[in-house]
C-alpha cells in the first residue's frame, strides 16, 4: 500500500493500449462546437486555448480534418457551416475509458502530482459515476490515515466502507479486521517491521 501512497505519478502502460492525448479532455466541448457548425480548426484552438488548453494548433487541426471528410465537399472548408443541420462526427472521437489500473492510480494519488490531462480524467470519471465518488473519498479518508499514521478513524472507517457495500473495497476492510490490532499499532506507532540494522 504505501507504494502506491508515495508514488510521484501514474504508471506508463505497455504500447499496444489505446492512450489519450492531450486534446481528450477537450473532446467533449470541440464536439459540441462542431455539431453547432463552426468547424474551422484555428477557431476551434483559439477556444480551447483560451480556456487552457496547451497544445498546439496542429493537434486539432488532425481531430478536425478527420471530423471533416464526412462533411459534404462544397462545405468541407468553410468556416462556419449552415444552420440546418448538425455536422457528422466520427465515433472514433469519443474519449477513450480508463482502465482499471489506471482509474485507481487517479484515485491514489494525491491530485497535485496528476497532470492536467490526468485531473481532467479523473474528473470525467468522477461525474459518470456517482458510486467512483464514494470509492475516492473512503480510498482518500485511509490513505490520509497512512500517511498521518494515525489509527484514530480505522473502526468508523471500517463501519463506513461495510455500509457502502462495494465489494472490492468490503474485502481490502475483512483482510484488515483479520489482524485489526497489527493494523492499529502500524498506522498509531513509530516502529516498522523493516531490516533493522545492528551497528
Amino acid at each position: 500500500m504505501r507504494k502506491y501512497v508515495e508514488a510521484e505519478q501514474c504508471p506508463r502502460y505497455p504500447a499496444g493500449r489505446v492512450s489519450s492525448s492531450k486534446l481528450t479532455p477537450w473532446l467533449p466541448y470541440l464536439q459540441e462546437r462542431w455539431r453547432a457548425g463552426y468547424t474551422n480548426a484555428s477557431q476551434l484552438w483559439r477556444e480551447i486555448e483560451g480556456r487552457g488548453f496547451s497544445g498546439c494548433l496542429g493537434l486539432v487541426g488532425l481531430w478536425a480534418a478527420k471530423q471533416r471528410v464526412l462533411l459534404p465537399a462544397p462545405q468541407r472548408y468553410s468556416r462556419q457551416q449552415p444552420e440546418t443541420g448538425q455536422p457528422p462526427l466520427l465515433r472514433q472521437s469519443q474519449p477513450v475509458p480508463c482502465s482499471a489500473g489506471r482509474a485507481s492510480w487517479l484515485i491514489i494519488l494525491d491530485e497535485e502530482k496528476l497532470d492536467d490531462e490526468e485531473q481532467a480524467a479523473r474528473s470525467r470519471m468522477l461525474q459518470a459515476d456517482p458510486l467512483l465518488v464514494m470509492v475516492d473519498r473512503l480510498a482518500r479518508q485511509f490513505i490520509q490515515m497512512v500517511k498521518e499514521r494515525s489509527g484514530q478513524g480505522l473502526d468508523q472507517w471500517l463501519k463506513d466502507v461495510a455500509a457502502s457495500g462495494i465489494k472490492s473495497l468490503t474485502s481490502f476492510a475483512n483482510g484488515l479486521r483479520s489482524d485489526l490490532a497489527a493494523v492499529h499499532n502500524a498506522l498509531s506507532l513509530p516502529w516498522s517491521n523493516g531490516q533493522v540494522s545492528i551497528v
